[in-house]
């Protein structure tokens, strides 16, 4: 999946592996986890970050057809699902600012 008209993907890593070849998914992913439980987060996965990044994307007012269509995803109702977070944060506020009547 890619949002560049040519195919061709928008984010090409420019980190390589030790013969030259660029990084592939398992070795990527290898190296994410490694900095996550390095940073303090055993538990925490690569996947974590793809969700947190779109989340906030949402949260910041990126539409919902942009953001599905970067994580590659063909129906907008899986990137809907995202939205929920958006809307616990809504009923917090309230519940936090609004008075209690």
């Amino acid at each position: 999946h890619s949002l560049a008209p040519d195919g061709s993907w928008c984010f090409k890593s420019k980190l390589k592996r030790k013969d030259g070849e660029p990084l592939d998914r398992k070795t990527a992913y290898v190296f994410i986890k490694r900095a996550m439980v390095k940073a303090g987060y055993p538990q925490a996965y690569p996947h974590s970050l793809r969700h947190t990044g779109a989340t906030e994307q949402l949260r910041h007012g990126a539409s919902t057809e942009h953001v599905a269509r970067q994580l590659g995803h063909t129906k907008l109702e899986t990137t809907r699902k995202y939205l929920h977070l958006i809307t616990d944060d809504i009923i917090h506020s309230h519940q936090q600012f609004l008075p209690k009547i």
